[in-house]
């Protein structure tokens, strides 16, 4: 697999661009060993959409692309929490660091939920998480397909 988020970043934007995306994103997918629920939350985030895996997951992100609105929150929950970073408070410290009370964390499932009408998306639970759990999402292939309806 891709080694970090940059690898894999350059290769989807790259895939888009050369008009091989399906299949790019396809053979990512298909590599042995790989977490498909956490490798698909990762590319979605990194194309600026939130999907979850399924087996049609290539055809349920391009839909998602098709009909973003980029004006949503830009936080995304790419893993289960492992509650290791509890505060005295009992809070996580995405949690503590959140001033608007967006993050909610399911402390008995391990899940991290973000409420989008809280969010401003200052991208502090992002920096505070020492698990990585929470992931910023790009907005470039957006931004790609709007330049490229611009230039017609």
């Amino acid at each position: 697999m891709l080694s970090n988020y940059h690898e894999i970043f350059k290769t989807v934007i790259k895939a888009y661009y050369e008009d091989n995306f399906e299949e790019k994103l396809q053979q990512i997918l298909d590599e042995p060993g790989i977490d498909k629920i956490k490798t698909s939350r990762i590319i979605a985030s990194l194309c600026g959409v939130s999907v979850e895996y399924s087996d049609n997951f290539v055809n349920d992100l391009k839909r998602a692309l098709k009909n973003n609105d980029i004006t949503s929150p830009i936080i995304n929950r790419i893993a289960d929490c492992p509650i290791e970073c509890i505060e005295t408070q009992g809070k996580t410290f995405c949690e503590a660091t959140c001033s608007f009370d967006a993050i909610l964390v399911d402390k008995t499932n391990h899940l991290v939920t973000i409420n989008e009408t809280k969010c401003i998306s200052c991208g502090f639970c992002i920096e505070a998480c020492p698990n990585k759990v929470l992931m910023d999402r790009s907005e470039f292939i957006p931004l790609i397909k709007h330049l490229n309806k611009r230039s017609c």
